[in-house]
């Protein structure tokens, strides 16, 4: 057997609390997840499709890498045009071993990057695919 709805709950038992006319009942006919439709006034204008575009625009760019790989990702691969251990660029950069290491490793699998081992330090290369995308 059906479980009843709570509209025929309320209508089963005649309450007095679940008045049809009230908006905000709970026995409403539009279940609360549906999406309600927004009061908008019929004079309201279209926005200027001159204004929203230029919502869009960020300000020019010389080159859209860090747009495609981060900003910090593309800092990485522009301080490669030297060779560099991840100390180095760390220290080039200011930021931590760790991220350099984090963003060379993601660059790495990515075939931009080539890194050996020099001693006791992992020294870091562009591949030719790494200096083609930097241009």
């Amino acid at each position: 057997m059906a479980t009843p709805t709570a509209r025929s709950r309320c209508a089963a038992a005649g309450s007095p609390s679940c008045p049809p006319s009230s908006p905000s009942n709970r026995c409403s006919s539009t279940p609360p997840w549906a999406p309600r439709t927004p009061s908008c006034s019929s004079t309201t204008s279209p926005p200027d499709p001159a204004g929203a575009a230029a919502l869009w625009q960020d300000e020019p760019t010389d080159s859209a890498l860090p747009s495609l790989l981060g900003r910090t990702r593309a800092d990485v691969m522009e301080c490669l045009r030297e060779t560099g251990s991840t100390g180095e660029i760390a220290r080039r950069l200011k930021i931590s071993n760790p991220s350099v290491s984090q963003h060379i490793g993601v660059l790495r699998r990515a075939g931009l990057v080539a890194t050996e081992r020099r001693h006791n330090a992992s020294v870091h290369t562009l591949t030719p695919l790494g200096e083609a995308v930097l241009g």
